[in-house]
């Protein structure tokens, strides 16, 4: 114990007696200062012109006509399918986004809803995790759907023990993401 106590009192003698660290650049050291941080009066701090970082645009569909049924919903995934998702998804291979055309093209296997958008965003941000965010994830970003207000949702059944779902703007007929629903 006295060997802490003696260790504590040297300790403390050796950082008071080291030189203090310099201190920060004060306006009053202009000469130091690189050109384009020096201040125009000696009251002023200098402008600071540094621009933000440029963030991309969340892609969405093209715009087409309000949406108001689950028919009409329906009808728009399909041609939506075939105008955005398919070009979009060209060259992929993993997993091969064509394959599912057959099931998107068949009526009888889609049904739409109308929902809040942040329910589809809690979805499929609780259920895509490490790369499936970007290999199930067809067309559009994950963050498009944490938005206010409705989204209508499209059900694609594949019979494959999984689903596509797809989701539109309901005022502009936007598609705004399409992903695929892992089994299990």
């Amino acid at each position: 114990m006295r060997f802490v106590a003696h260790l504590i009192i040297a300790l403390t003698a050796a950082c008071s007696a080291a030189e203090p660290s310099p201190t920060k650049p004060t306006y009053a050291d202009v000469d130091s200062l690189p050109s384009a941080l020096v201040p125009t009066s000696a009251s002023a701090p200098p402008a600071i012109t540094a621009s933000a970082p440029v963030v991309a645009a969340p892609v969405i569909g093209r715009a087409r006509a309000a949406i108001g049924s689950a028919a009409q919903a329906v009808a728009v995934f399909q041609a939506a399918w075939s105008e955005e998702v398919l070009p979009g998804a060209k060259g992929r291979t993993r997993p091969d986004v064509g394959q599912y055309s057959q099931a998107v093209g068949e009526t009888k296997r889609l049904s739409a809803r109308r929902m809040e958008c942040r329910a589809g965003h809690r979805r499929v941000d609780n259920t895509l995790g490490g790369a499936e965010r970007t290999d199930l994830v067809f067309f559009g970003a994950i963050p498009v759907l944490d938005r206010d207000g409705d989204c209508w949702e499209v059900d694609v059944s594949t019979g494959a023990f999984n689903e596509i779902l797809g989701y539109f703007d309901p005022d502009t007929g936007a598609l705004l993401m399409v992903w695929l629903v892992p089994e299990g």
